[in-house]
């Protein structure tokens, strides 16, 4: 059975993840691992090797100038062009202080896209979900019916530098995305990541709108801290679909596969 991955990492050089020279020096120490750098048309194998599709995420490209994310946007498509059987669409980061400009960059990933396309919305560095500069990008979501994946919980972004790198993890708390599904009834929500510290606090162990999935989340170097607590929760995912969380990067025994009872 073929395993869809809702949110997975790049491995190549220009999408991995970690790409400043602090983050890199933290990577052994916070995740366990080294980079393992792939081509495209590698990290593309590694997907068919798994028996894995996938939605990829830069994570960084919202740190970047216009110009410089656009960039990435076009890589990303014109990756996925190529590897149309494994890569299946992305989610895109922007940081909602670049105001109307990034909403248009956004409305033309929506034009561009050729699978699947979802807004995603990282408090780490950026604004908590429910600030209201995120209004504009929620409208467009809802205007073209794609999905907002919010990340809760703790990030390893950060860990071990000073003042944690500046990121306020309580800008991640399920609060914020509570906040967001009652502001937006309309907004189709995908939680990321447990909500670990608060796991009970997570507004999908309560939601009966239908309008709230919850993904699970893997993280390298803590495989197995939280697996008892989440993987019932994976009944929020639709049924007949197998879901994990990969890192590209990582050995494949680190990773959790959260799935539907389909």
């Amino acid at each position: 059975m073929k395993i869809i991955d809702v949110h997975s990492h790049w491995g190549t050089r220009r999408g991995f993840p970690l790409q400043t020279a602090e983050e890199l020096a933290q990577q052994h120490a916070t995740w366990n691992s080294k980079p393992n750098y792939m081509t495209e048309a590698e990290m593309a194998d590694y997907f068919r090797a798994s028996n894995v599709a996938t939605i990829l995420d830069f994570g960084f490209s919202k740190f970047r100038p216009l110009e410089e994310m656009r960039a990435l946007h076009d890589y990303a498509f014109a990756t996925e062009a190529a590897h149309r059987d494994v890569i299946i669409g992305h989610w895109i980061h922007i940081d909602p202080g670049m105001g109307e400009a990034g909403v248009r960059e956004l409305r033309r990933c929506i034009d561009k896209r050729i699978g699947f396309l979802g807004f995603a919305v990282s408090s780490s560095l950026s604004p908590p979900s429910s600030d209201p500069a995120y209004d504009p990008y929620y409208k467009l979501c809802i205007e073209a019916g794609i999905p907002v994946l919010i990340f809760v919980g703790t990030t390893g972004l950060g860990a071990g530098l000073p003042g944690g790198g500046g990121v306020i993890l309580d800008y991640c708390h399920p609060r914020h995305l509570d906040w967001v599904a009652a502001h937006y009834p309309k907004l189709k929500i995908v939680a990321g990541r447990p909500g670990w510290p608060n796991p009970d606090t997570d507004p999908v162990n309560r939601d009966d709108s239908g309008s709230l999935a919850w993904a699970g989340a893997s993280t390298p170097g803590a495989a197995g801290r939280d697996d008892e607590r989440v993987l019932p929760r994976a009944q929020h995912v639709p049924q007949n679909r197998s879901v994990a969380e990969s890192q590209p990067h990582v050995d494949p025994e680190v990773h959790v596969a959260f799935r539907s009872d389909g």
